[in-house]
């Protein structure tokens, strides 16, 4: 049977009109996977800050029933053979401090766990005030503690990693100073500059801006979150 050219042709229109066909199907198909792998980015961008925001809330409220603790480091356990008596390690530096009510000021202080096997430092001792003031009293007379003994906010979890970490870089030059106030996070970039409050890695990152270093990883907040959970 012989074909001849205008039967050819018209098959290579075909062929050309199915080609177009499937590539335009084709295009639908990514567009739509694109369209839905966008969507689903987005829900789970709003889920990560949604889940991000509830956590920093809850950990604001578990600093703020903290507000009235301290931490004491650098203060050796007492072997006696018997139980610690922490209220009687904690007086005589509370009097040192010009805590003027002293021990009725106290609602209650204990050891942070156990000695650590291979640690050289001993577990803090927590200071529970019944009320803010002998805070005050002992920060305005901070000159005064006893030597070896350092005295800290009693941050949560998630703000003691973040402040870690900010000693981390602080001891690689990257900036000046860090510490807490009322369990306040803040970074100072150099001498005599003011001091910035930080609540989120992602704050670190944008306070540092062009001073940061590319080898320099900054943890993402939300995987903090995710790994190390609780805020106590």
């Amino acid at each position: 049977m012989s074909i001849t050219l205008d039967a050819v042709y018209r098959e290579i229109i075909e062929l050309r009109k199915t080609s177009e066909a499937n590539y335009l199907n084709l295009q639908h198909s990514i567009d739509i996977s694109r369209a839905a792998s966008e969507s689903t980015r987005r829900q789970i961008n709003e889920h990560q800050q949604f889940l991000t925001a509830s956590f920093l809330n809850n950990d604001s409220e578990h600093q703020y029933r903290r507000r009235c603790n301290i931490l004491l480091h650098g203060i050796e356990i007492r072997s006696t053979g018997k139980p610690e008596d922490v209220r009687n390690i904690i007086e005589p530096i509370l009097e040192s401090l010009k805590v003027s009510d002293g021990l009725k000021s106290v609602d209650g202080c204990h050891r942070l766990g156990p000695q650590r096997p291979g640690s050289k430092r001993p577990p803090p001792i927590i200071v529970k005030f019944k009320y803010h003031s002998p805070r005050s009293e002992i920060f305005s007379n901070i000159k005064h503690v006893p030597k070896g003994v350092q005295i800290s906010d009693h941050l949560t979890i998630y703000r003691s990693r973040l402040l870690n970490f900010l000693r981390k870089i602080r001891a690689d030059g990257i900036i000046y100073g860090c510490g807490s106030r009322n369990g306040n996070i803040s970074v100072q970039l150099a001498a005599k500059s003011r001091h910035i409050r930080i609540t989120t890695f992602e704050d670190i990152e944008d306070v540092l801006g062009s001073k940061k270093p590319q080898s320099l990883i900054i943890p993402d907040t939300y995987e903090e979150i995710r790994l190390h959970g609780s805020p106590s």
